[in-house]
């Protein structure tokens, strides 16, 4: 009955992809929608409706690849394929405060978001008996991590474009060996959190 009148591997799919970044280009533009770029981790809005907003925008971006090309038209077949059986569900997920948060005057940032929100899956019943809530509660931790590995990894690419700067390039024969250290780390960061990702 799960799998053929509630659709149930389609939910599960839905979750592989938004929960677990099945599509990574999704975390990407939703990290890249919900902090500002140069900073480690200010929100651009503390409000609901701005992350919420943020989530829908990056669910568009990805409906609609841009390209011409062959190789760009695959990648606009296989967004398409993906999104057959997962894109129905979009609507069912949404950003919530938890329950037993105080909402007046919260500042919300990479590192407590977690504390505060939840990505909440609407599902009918009997559905709700096989994806619980304690699943869901288990699928926002692994969410938050990737979306903090997301943001990192944004930080690193704009680091890499500060360094390669003509300003890090011309800079004293004093500096060379703490510029080349500073290159070397960043380089190491990068390999590890891809690896991590």
């Amino acid at each position: 009955m799960m799998y053929r009148k509630l659709n149930l591997f389609n939910h599960l799919k839905a979750m592989k992809v938004f929960f677990m970044a099945g599509e990574a280009d999704l975390m990407e533009a939703f990290a890249a929608q919900l902090f500002h770029a140069n900073q480690e981790c200010t929100l651009k809005d503390n409000s609901l409706s701005f992350i919420n907003n943020a989530f829908e925008f990056a669910l568009t971006t990805l409906r609609q690849p841009a390209g011409s090309n062959k190789q760009e038209q695959r990648v606009k077949e296989n967004h398409n394929l993906l999104f057959s059986s997962t894109s129905m569900f979009a609507e069912l997920f949404s950003f919530e405060y938890l329950e037993d948060k105080k909402k007046d005057n919260l500042l919300l940032n990479l590192h407590n978001l977690e504390g505060h929100l939840q990505l909440k899956y609407t599902r009918r019943y009997p559905l709700d008996l096989v994806i619980t809530e304690s699943c869901l509660s288990k699928y926002n931790r692994i969410f938050f991590s990737i979306l903090k590995v997301k943001k990192v990894l944004q930080l690193l690419k704009l680091c890499w474009k500060q360094l390669n700067s003509i300003h890090f390039r011309r800079a004293g024969a004093q500096y060379t060996k703490t510029v080349r250290a500073i290159q070397l780390l960043r380089s190491s960061m990068h390999t590890f959190m891809t690896t991590f990702e």
